[in-house]
C-alpha cells in the first residue's frame, strides 16, 4: 500500500508466484523489512538497493503526490 511505501521508502518491482521484489534504501533495511513482509504474507522476498531520491521518485510515479 502507498502508506507503507512512503513511511518505509520500500517499493515493490516485481512479484513471481509466491516470491516478492523490493527495492529499499539500504541492506538493513531491506533485511528488516524483508523478514516482516515474508512474515506478513508469508512469501520469500528478495530486495534490491537504490537510493533514497530514486525510490520517492519512483513512488511519486506510481502515487502521484
Amino acid at each position: 500500500p502507498e502508506e507503507i511505501a512512503r513511511k518505509y521508502l520500500l517499493l515493490p518491482v516485481d512479484h513471481m508466484g509466491f516470491r516478492l521484489s523490493v527495492i529499499c534504501p539500504g541492506p538493513l533495511e531491506g533485511a528488516l523489512l524483508g523478514n516482516a513482509l515474508e512474515a506478513c504474507k508469508g512469501w520469500p522476498v528478495t530486495y534490491f538497493l537504490a537510493n533514497i531520491g530514486e525510490i520517492e521518485e519512483a513512488i511519486e510515479k506510481m502515487y502521484g503526490k
